[in-house]
């Protein structure tokens, strides 16, 4: 049975995400990256196409805007599974939406995504804790960069209101911006298929 990440410890977290970043991003670089890098979706913050109301971070990670505010497993189910009928003790909240994850053909890649190779695009799960579970997910996209003109800079980006936005260019990190919204757990990375374009063989 596959032992799911649940941690605080942001800070020993962070150190591991700039270490993937760097092999992702030297990955990226070689002419066998190319087909990684064409296989995670551009990040525009002008031409979005998702909708505050319609939409929500799951479907914004999974590339599946204007298909409503889909839940995990609803790909691979076709069941929209709310906070709300899953489990109310949070261990057992974080397995169903483990499941249903794995549902949804995700792969899960544990404390660190440099695995994401020949998987998937990868996403950061958070979860908040209380009287009311949530979660929250940050997915990699590509983003313009101005020195080659091309969408080919990383970063991680989320949709947490009426627009999406990267960490990275508020000078934080996944883990600042979780923080700052409040979701205090981190659970993993899991590798996603881009549902809006070419998929990895």
């Amino acid at each position: 049975m596959t032992t799911l990440l649940l941690t605080r410890d942001f800070q020993k977290a962070g150190q591991q995400y700039y270490q993937d970043m760097g092999i992702v991003r030297a990955h990226v670089q070689t002419p066998s990256g190319k087909v990684f890098l064409d296989s995670i979706p551009v990040f525009d913050p002008d031409a979005q196409t998702f909708d505050v109301i319609e939409d929500n971070c799951y479907a914004f990670a999974a590339s599946a805007t204007g298909k409503g505010r889909v839940q995990p497993g609803f790909f691979g189910t076709g069941v929209n599974l709310s906070n709300l009928g899953r489990p109310r003790d949070f261990e057992r909240y974080r397995a169903s939406l483990h499941e249903s994850l794995l549902a949804d053909g995700a792969v899960y890649l544990g404390e660190s995504f440099s695995g994401c190779l020949d998987k998937g695009v990868p996403m950061a799960i958070f979860f908040r804790q209380g009287q009311n579970f949530d979660y929250d997910c940050m997915a990699l996209r590509r983003m313009f960069d101005k020195f080659s003109g091309q969408y080919e800079r990383l970063a991680f980006a989320n949709k947490p209101d009426a627009f999406a936005i990267c960490p990275e260019d508020r000078r934080s990190t996944i883990f600042g911006e979780a923080a700052r919204r409040n979701y205090g757990v981190f659970g993993g990375y899991y590798a996603l298929k881009n549902r809006s374009g070419p998929a990895l063989d």
